[in-house]
């Protein structure tokens, strides 16, 4: 129902390249995304595109754009999101709006979803898979020192995890972000915008 609520299917021809990045709960989407903000910005090339979520804002990690499930429903049924999922019981959405800015050739970064990933490729033919992967002790680790989930939501995060793995998946990027966050995050930058690395 929600999928079908979204503006309708279609494979865009576009200049600049759509980075839908995706991992396990626990491979640090958030922390990775969040270093390379703070390097590059428009003047760089690249956009950060805010997700909507029904979910209000909590001062912690990603500034999404808090939605209630019937501001939702109704901006998923005018048609303007591009994209829009559901996982862990809430719904997110991205807005059309970043078609503009891959028109214009800037590289936007999505904060996405394994689960989604068929249908978005469906929709942006620009779009690149950035799959963040750590082992599984670490995933754990980390969710537990989140404090947010109990036993039980971390082991169906753990299981959904494997639900979704994403190893050999056609054209996408893997990043290993089990170490030191700075070098996986200065990887993640040079990939989203080459002409800064040569820079820097």
């Amino acid at each position: 129902m929600l999928r079908q609520s979204c503006s309708k299917r279609q494979v865009i021809g576009l200049s600049g390249k759509l980075y839908f990045v995706v991992g396990p709960s626990g491979s640090g989407k958030d922390s990775l995304i969040s270093y390379a903000k703070s390097y590059l910005d428009r003047s760089d090339g690249v956009v950060f595109a805010r997700r909507y979520i029904t979910r209000p804002p909590d001062g912690r990690g990603e500034q999404h754009i808090p939605l209630n499930k019937s501001q939702f429903l109704m901006r998923a049924e005018r048609g303007d999101f591009l994209m829009c999922w559901q996982a862990h019981g809430l719904s997110y959405a991205v807005d059309k709006s970043v078609l503009t800015d891959l028109r214009a050739g800037f590289n936007v970064v999505i904060n996405g979803s394994r689960a989604y990933l068929p249908e978005a490729r469906l929709r942006v033919d620009s779009l690149v898979p950035v799959v963040v992967t750590a082992p599984e002790e670490l995933l754990i680790e980390r969710l537990v020192a989140r404090s947010c989930d109990d036993d039980i939501e971390i082991d169906q995060r753990i299981k959904r995890g494997k639900k979704y793995e994403c190893d050999g998946l056609e054209g996408a990027i893997c990043l290993h972000n089990d170490g030191v966050l700075n070098q996986v995050g200065r990887r993640f930058c040079e990939l989203l915008s080459p002409e800064h690395a040569a820079a820097g």
